[in-house]
């Protein structure tokens, strides 16, 4: 199978920052704040997105055999009681 490669072309400005063109961001669904990677070698540099993970995702790098994991609620549910217990502290001075 024959991937169709097109090639888009972006200019870089005098900052050394360059606008991805809309047809790469709507391709890989890429928006504001996301991230891209730059492999390069010799004579050439490729662009790939970096992927974004849900926080579910990001709860099981750190597994541990016989534990659960929380669903994205209770993950939310956790990291809000933790904000507000942060935000109470430096209240309190």
């Amino acid at each position: 199978m024959v991937r169709n490669q097109r090639s888009v072309r972006a200019r870089l400005t005098s900052k050394g920052q360059i606008t991805l063109p809309i047809e790469l961001r709507r391709r890989f669904d890429l928006q504001a704040g996301d991230e891209v990677e730059f492999e390069m070698s010799e004579q050439t540099a490729k662009v790939r997105p970096v992927k974004r993970r849900s926080l579910s995702e990001l709860a099981g790098i750190l597994h541990q055999p016989g534990i659960r994991k929380p669903t994205d609620e209770e993950l939310r549910v956790s990291i809000g009681k933790y904000l507000k217990a942060e935000d109470d502290r430096s209240r309190r001075g």
